[in-house]
């Protein structure tokens, strides 16, 4: 991740719901870097929402449906990294 888009991440990813007010400088770099900051979120799973109208931007799940990394694993064992024999 690039120096540019460290803090507006760590912000969105730590604050639940941005206020621009709240923040107006990482505000103005989440409007700058919008695209970057949703194709980096994109890799984990995460959309970021930017409502500029009212002035804030929050992370958010990806709907399943719009993913395309296939089915969520089922029976995943921590000890393996992978799903277990009974899944």
């Amino acid at each position: 991740m690039s120096d540019a888009l460290t803090a507006p991440v760590v912000h969105l990813l730590k604050a639940g719901v941005l206020y621009q007010g709240d923040a107006p400088l990482v505000w103005e770099q989440i409007l700058a870097q919008q695209a970057a900051i949703g194709d980096y979120l994109a890799v984990i799973g995460l959309d970021v929402v930017v409502d500029r109208a009212e002035g804030y931007a929050y992370v958010r799940q990806q709907d399943s449906e719009a993913r395309d990394d296939g089915p969520p694993c089922r029976g995943w064992s921590p000890a393996t990294g992978s799903p277990s024999p009974s899944a």
